[in-house]
């Protein structure tokens, strides 16, 4: 198939990442990938540009730009599109209202829960959960313009073996703002610290609340022990760097970090958010309570506490991701959406 990928957002986060493994993924299984994206976009370098993917650059600030919306009709339709498959808002509400009226299919990612005011013109909605197909039923959206489809990642698949669960050792990641609750993480780390216990934090990421989480470790006295990696470029790498994968987060609707953690063999320790829940349980993780920095610390020394537990939790997780999250068992579900919708469309 000719498939159009398309993501107008510069930055680097999940829906992002998903959107480079689709491109590199579907470019393997022999699919021809016209990836369009932002000429800054930071994940460009990782797209495997070569005979089966081409990148066109396409910008706007904007939800509607006529600009842009021509230049998408136009590479869109000179590759020969048979399906479009969109990530994010703005490239939703871009795309589709390029494509009004055609024939071809514009399908949406779903990466949160969505304002539909974007989603006007879009043919057929791909969430990562189950919790995200009933907001959207609960909003209008038939069932037949739904198919869930669960996120992936194309990092490496380690065994927990690799992994020494009797180091207490913590990593975390991601973009540092309200929502990922590493305000929390922190302050379950200072309490297990007041209390004798001996580990270590390893935090990568950057964002608006960088200087306020320096300033929390501080104030609480665990600046020794809580260290600031900067930006994650290498995933594989940091997440090698510790046994223990956390979760803090006060709101995820999906987390491809999660996935990202399975496939590397760590033990994950997790709160009840609506996305991990769905891929997480009891049995592959240790769970806690959102924004409760006394449960998070009960549930990290659930984990340090009792290495084959940890590992067993582990090796769990890591046998579903093999099960379910595997780039070649997600992506055979897109391909199978992909030729459905190739298939109505041509009548």
């Amino acid at each position: 198939m000719k498939i159009a990928q398309v993501l107008i957002a510069s930055g680097f986060g999940g829906a992002e990442r998903l959107f480079v493994d689709i491109c590199n993924g579907m470019a393997r299984r022999g699919h021809k990938i016209l990836a369009i994206c932002p000429a800054d976009f930071q994940g460009i370098s990782l797209l495997d540009v070569g005979p089966d993917i081409c990148i066109e650059a396409v910008n706007s600030h904007w939800d509607r730009n006529p600009f842009a919306e021509m230049k998408l009709r136009r590479v869109i339709s000179s590759f020969q599109t048979e399906v479009i498959h969109t990530h994010l808002a703005r490239t939703a509400s871009l795309t589709g209202a390029a494509f009004r009226g055609h024939p071809m299919p514009v399908v949406a990612n779903i990466h949160n829960y969505i304002k539909l005011k974007y989603y006007k013109y879009i043919n057929h909605f791909v969430p990562g959960t189950e919790h995200q197909a009933s907001y959207l039923k609960s909003n209008g959206v038939s069932d037949k313009d739904i198919t869930v489809i669960p996120h992936f990642t194309s990092i490496q698949n380690i065994s927990p073996s690799q992994h020494d669960f009797s180091i207490p050792r913590l990593i975390a990641f991601g973009r540092f703002v309200q929502k990922k609750g590493f305000d929390v993480l922190i302050r379950a780390i200072a309490l297990l610290r007041q209390k004798g216990v001996a580990l270590e934090l390893f935090l990568g990421g950057a964002g608006a609340e960088f200087k306020s989480l320096k300033k929390l470790s501080s104030d609480l006295c665990v600046s020794d022990f809580v260290h600031f990696c900067g930006w994650v470029e290498d995933v594989e790498g940091f997440l090698n760097k510790a046994p223990f994968f956390v979760l803090p987060s006060r709101n995820e609707p999906f987390g491809i970090v999660v996935l990202e953690a399975m496939a590397s063999g760590n033990c994950i320790i997790s709160t009840r958010t609506r996305g991990p829940l769905e891929v997480l349980c009891e049995k592959s993780a240790f769970l806690c309570d959102i924004d409760d920095h006394e449960d998070m610390a009960r549930a990290i020394l659930d984990g340090i506490q009792n290495p084959d537990s940890a590992r067993q939790h582990a090796v769990f997780s890591h046998r579903i991701f093999s099960q379910k999250y595997s780039p070649n068992i997600v992506l055979r579900q897109y391909e199978r959406l992909f030729l459905k919708l190739r298939k109505c469309s041509q009548g």
